[in-house]
């Protein structure tokens, strides 16, 4: 739910409580003005009727002013709120974002952890947890999450693991994010992608013996788009210029058979 129509409905609960109050004052106009004169009686004071919606509305008005105005602190604290309050998970994404945003990594972490319970099945969720956790150097807490993801995911391996690869690159702490990525392929030795995920992840951050290990690995398992040449560049780097131009060309071979195969498919389907 974006914070636009949020406010809208925070708008709309305002005119309607207007137009209440403009109907009330119009019907007492119409009552004997004499009670006026009237010897006065006890007011008991008006009690106080909690508005979880509205006030939900204006929580989240509060906070997008506060972004807007660069007071991260305040948004945090409101969109937390609502999210604690509100089954939507539209909104407990939103308060991740802005956590993150302001930096605010525990409240980042509880706003994932109700995306989570909300949305379940959601696969960007658990990614988004996993990555707060190895930026707080937390690795088991992140292993949780991805190896849950992992088993759960009903993607297919080259769906499922290049986002990951892309959530952990981003991510600063080498060690931790190595220390991950090595549990999980040594988790699923059997599994191509994981393998790879390591690899790259280790070449990216100068371990190239290492990389080029579990990109080996990787390939003697299956032939996934991109290890030839990312096994030519960590060659390169350890001289191996001669096994570099190899690799290269055997992933060449295999995209020219792609190529010539597929006449023969359209062949084949006309």
């Amino acid at each position: 739910m974006s914070s636009v129509s949020h406010n809208s409905r925070f708008i709309l609960i305002t005119a309607l409580l207007l137009a209440v109050g403009c109907t009330s004052l119009q019907r007492a106009s119409t009552q004997d003005k004499s009670l006026l004169g009237q010897q006065q009686s006890p007011i008991n004071p008006l009690v106080s009727r909690l508005d979880p919606i509205a006030d939900a509305a204006y929580a989240l008005m509060v906070a997008e002013i506060a972004l807007n105005q660069g007071d991260t602190a305040l948004a945090v604290k409101h969109y937390l709120e609502v999210a604690r309050s509100q089954e939507s998970p539209e909104i407990a994404e939103r308060a991740v974002r802005v956590a993150v945003y302001g930096q605010n990594l525990e409240a980042a972490v509880e706003a994932a952890q109700r995306w989570i319970e909300l949305e379940p099945k959601r696969v960007e969720a658990r990614q988004v947890i996993a990555a707060i956790y190895v930026r707080q150097n937390k690795v088991e807490e992140a292993l949780t999450y991805l190896d849950g993801l992992i088993r759960s995911s009903e993607l297919d391996d080259a769906e499922l693991f290049p986002p990951l690869l892309g959530i952990l690159a981003r991510e600063k702490s080498a060690e931790t994010v190595l220390a991950v990525s090595r549990r999980i392929a040594a988790e699923y030795p059997r599994r191509a992608h994981a393998q790879f995920l390591h690899g790259m992840l280790a070449a990216q951050n100068d371990r190239p013996e290492e990389a080029l290990e579990f990109l080996n690995r990787s390939l003697a398992i299956a032939e996934i788009d991109g290890v030839h040449s990312a096994r030519a560049k960590v060659l390169l780097r350890l001289g191996r210029a001669g096994e570099a131009v190899a690799s290269l060309r055997n992933g060449g071979g295999k995209q020219s058979r792609r190529q010539e195969s597929a006449p023969d498919l359209r062949a084949a389907a006309g």
